[in-house]
């Protein structure tokens, strides 16, 4: 492999790395030593097989669903915890109600107010 060819694997290692990070590819091309966004995008092209911006976007996507999963875990966890605080201080027949009747309530009283009609799916219980 020439010199020129592994330095510029080498710049494209490194760009990698700051394109994870959240950075531009314009802003990495500069600091990575490509004489532009353009030379910057050959060279990741050629050694990755897509552009930066469609890596750059792959790991944004990838991170954003793993904090919603996070998230989802973590609140989850609070209303388990917070549903059997409500079992443990009212009792288990009535937690049921709550959780159960509460809500089919809720989207009976609620349809009409905003003048829409109540979906046949939401009225039914699914067999």
């Amino acid at each position: 492999m020439p010199p020129y060819a592994w330095l510029a694997q080498h710049r494209v290692a490194r760009a990698r790395g700051l394109l994870e990070a959240g950075l531009r590819p314009a802003e990495v091309s500069a600091l990575v030593g490509f004489a532009d966004q353009a030379h910057l995008t050959r060279w990741f092209r050629w050694v990755l097989g897509v552009t930066p911006a469609v890596h750059r976007n792959s790991v944004q996507d990838r991170t954003l669903c793993l904090t919603l999963a996070g998230l989802g875990l973590v609140r989850t966890a609070i209303a388990f915890v917070a549903f059997l605080e409500l079992i443990k201080e009212i009792g288990p027949t009535r937690a049921g109600v709550i959780t159960y009747v509460t809500p089919a309530v809720a989207v009976a009283a609620g349809a009409p107010f905003p003048n829409e009609d109540l979906p046949s799916a939401s009225a039914s219980p699914s067999p």
